[in-house]
């Protein structure tokens, strides 16, 4: 077994880094539209804490990036207040998902252990759940 920096992550975790890039993690949730929308008063109450440190600039909307963005339970939050959002998330299997639900938005599949492949810059940027995840997070963060 392996360690990193965070003295807890192993490589054999079973939700280390693989575990999100397989299609079949993602597969047994079979009616995901429910399952955002049963923790939807969870995700307006991060919404709102995450949005009440950030004072809105009315002349143009803000950009968020979302990492590991998964299906999401934030972005119809975004949407409708008027930001501009960007997601993205390890898996594949994730992003293509999403990208048919939300045609119209920007979603990368990406590690965010790797320099990002975009040079964007973001009024804010929001990772729920996603660093004890990450066997190398002090690497992600300073590539953001």
């Amino acid at each position: 077994m392996s360690t990193s920096s965070t003295g807890n992550f192993s490589s054999d975790n079973q939700f280390g880094r693989d575990y999100f890039q397989k299609p079949s993690t993602y597969k047994k949730f079979s009616d995901t539209d429910r399952a955002v929308a049963g923790l939807s008063n969870y995700y307006y109450g991060l919404y709102c804490l995450i949005t009440g440190y950030f004072p809105k600039n009315t002349k143009q909307p803000a950009k968020v990036l979302e990492i590991g963005c998964g299906y999401s339970g934030l972005i119809n939050h975004f949407l409708s207040a008027g930001y501009k959002y960007t997601g993205l998330d390890i898996s594949s299997f994730i992003i293509g998902e999403i990208q048919q639900k939300y045609p119209d938005i920007k979603f990368i599949q990406h590690d965010i252990q790797q320099t990002l492949p975009f040079n964007s810059r973001f009024s804010l940027v929001v990772g729920m759940e996603v660093l004890e995840h990450i066997p190398n997070p002090l690497t992600a963060l300073k590539n953001l």
